[in-house]
């Protein structure tokens, strides 16, 4: 991904690939959409970024759009799951269901249908609690503004908020892996 990226806030393929790296997800690819490779694999997660590498209008390498989402999990029992995830709310593109029809053979991929990103547009307020990562690396306090974000309504099931002891940037930092398993 290109340097505009990083001056715009854009997260680049490769903070992506190192937070999944440090979260352990098993990330296969992390790319724009007209590079996702022609077969996929199972258990394992793709990031795809839904502009193609190309600006069709300049002729010259992309920016960038925004980032997508998805996994295909086949479980030890045979039972097979997919899910597709855009923060817009939007199905997948069609080179996503076309690989995922060609590798795994299946004819619907379910996705998030919930527009977050104009959720978040509307509550500017919301955006307002979380210090800009490019600023600061105040990740607990970031993450205990989405926990409390996405406690449950009745009180009586809500948990005590914890947010993670290292201080360091996920991004930067010591080579350990983040521990999300009980975030």
């Amino acid at each position: 991904m290109l340097q505009e990226q990083v001056q715009s806030g854009m997260l680049t393929n490769y903070q992506l690939e190192e937070l999944a790296k440090r979260m352990r997800i098993p990330l296969e690819f992390c790319g724009f959409k007209d590079e996702l490779p022609k077969k996929l694999k199972a258990n394992r997660s793709y990031i795809i970024n839904m502009d193609d590498s190309i600006d069709e209008k300049t002729g010259k390498q992309s920016e960038g759009t925004h980032w997508t989402c998805f996994q295909f999990v086949k479980h030890p029992n045979g039972k097979e799951q997919a899910i597709y995830f855009d923060s817009f709310g939007a199905p997948p593109p069609q080179v996503v269901s076309q690989r995922m029809q060609s590798s795994f053979g299946l004819k619907y991929m379910p996705n998030t249908t919930k527009n977050i990103q104009s959720m978040m547009a509307d509550t500017e307020e919301f955006l307002a609690c979380f210090d800009d990562l490019a600023d600061s690396v105040d990740f607990k306090k970031n993450e205990y503004v989405l926990k409390m974000f996405f406690q449950a309504e009745d009180p009586r099931l809500r948990r005590e908020i914890d947010v993670i002891s290292n201080t360091n940037s996920i991004t930067q930092g010591d080579a350990d892996a983040l521990d999300v398993s009980d975030l």
